[in-house]
């Protein structure tokens, strides 16, 4: 076996592990290829490599990612879908994962989210305009849509 081929089996099984940890994208592992200075062929040969044995699917990945920063980070549609456009996922896998998104699930945040910047809002003394539209800064800046932010804070 030549030194190349074992170099480049070594890469692999790092690369293999950094997606078995939890999903990546596409856009992730190709940054996390740069410093190997591998030829585009090489890259290609990896990336292949990784979706055919399914540690890279891009579909599992922007669901997951969706999931989570919703779950996890209470993070609004318009922040998620920011994020992954910035991981570069097509929009298509954008819009359907976003679109797996629980409403209840996501309407439930919102509340919580509002009753959490109340609580930490009580000892400032605003008037109920000035916490209303802190309140809404701080779910604006999380992702939500104004829509949905009306609904609970201006109805």
């Amino acid at each position: 076996m030549s030194r190349q081929s074992e170099h480049l089996k070594r890469i692999i099984i790092k690369i293999e592990r950094y997606c078995a940890y939890q999903d990546r994208c596409e856009y992730e592992v190709r940054k996390k290829l740069k410093p190997y200075t591998l030829s585009s062929e090489q890259t290609d040969f990896i990336l292949d490599r990784l979706i055919e044995s399914s540690f890279l699917d891009e579909t599992r990945f922007a669901e997951s990612y969706v999931h989570g920063k919703l779950k996890v980070k209470k993070w609004g549609r318009i922040k998620i879908k920011s994020k992954l456009i910035e991981k570069r996922v097509s929009s298509k896998l954008i819009e359907e994962a976003l679109s797996g998104i629980n409403d209840n699930l996501y309407q439930e945040t919102i509340k919580e989210l509002i009753v959490k910047k109340q609580e930490q809002l009580q000892s400032k003394n605003l008037s109920a305009s000035e916490e209303k539209q802190k309140i809404s800064q701080y779910l604006l800046s999380k992702g939500f849509e104004w829509s949905e932010i009306s609904t609970y804070l201006f109805d």
